[in-house]
C-alpha cells in the first residue's frame, strides 16, 4: 500500500508540474477529468490514492505556477502583484547580458 501511495504521489507531482508550467492548463481541468473517471477507477483502486494524487498535484501546481508568470510575462489575476519584482529582476538580467 505504501508503494502505491508513493507512486500516486510522484504522479501527482509530475502532473502538477505539467499544469503549473503550461499556461492555460489549470488543476481544475485535471480535477474535472479525474472526477468524471473516478466512478470507473474506484471499483478497483483505493480512494486514498486519488486524495494523494490530487493533493500532491495541487501543492506542486501552486509552487510551479510562478515560473511561466515570471518568464513569459503573463501572470494570473491572483499572482500579478507578487510577480512584478521577479519580472523586473529577470528583465534587468536580460538587458545586462545583451
Amino acid at each position: 500500500m505504501l508503494i502505491e501511495i508513493l507512486i500516486f504521489l510522484i504522479l501527482g507531482i509530475l502532473f502538477g508540474t505539467f499544469t503549473g508550467l503550461i499556461p492555460g492548463i489549470h488543476i481544475n481541468l485535471v480535477g474535472v477529468f479525474l472526477i468524471s473517471l473516478a466512478a470507473s477507477f474506484l471499483s478497483f483502486l483505493n480512494p486514498i490514492y486519488f486524495v494523494v494524487f490530487i493533493t500532491s498535484m495541487a501543492i506542486t501546481h501552486t509552487f510551479v505556477d510562478f515560473i511561466p508568470s515570471i518568464f513569459l510575462g503573463c501572470p494570473d489575476t491572483d499572482t500579478e502583484l507578487s510577480i512584478l519584482p521577479g519580472q523586473s529582476i529577470y528583465f534587468l538580467e536580460t538587458k545586462i547580458q545583451n
